[in-house]
């Protein structure tokens, strides 16, 4: 059918602006298991059906920028909301790791 195998790569350093917060108090994010869980959520509803595919990529993601303990969550290293200057910095790493990626396709 054409399908291919999808390799994903969650990287904890893209997020919105503001980080992870609920009303000003500092909210830890997902961590690497609540993030399997997902998407293996996802590969099993895509087995039921007909369409199903190779899903490999749901099952096993990688995760880079992340704590080395997955039991922490994304934005566990947050005081509160992030403020203009540590997004610029956080979003320049991403895009340097982006490019890097990019590169050794």
């Amino acid at each position: 059918d054409g399908r291919t195998d999808v390799d994903i790569t969650m990287n904890a350093l893209y997020f919105e602006s503001e980080g992870c917060h609920l009303r000003g108090k500092k909210q830890p994010g997902m961590n690497q298991f609540e993030i399997r869980d997902i998407l293996s959520s996802a590969a099993e509803a895509e087995a039921s059906t007909e369409i199903a595919s190779s899903n490999s990529g749901l099952l096993n993601p990688s995760f880079v920028g992340f704590d080395e303990d997955p039991n922490l969550g994304w934005y566990n290293y947050g005081v509160g909301p992030e403020h203009r200057y540590q997004s610029e910095e956080r979003a320049s790493a991403f895009y340097t790791w982006l490019c890097e990626y990019l590169d050794e396709q």
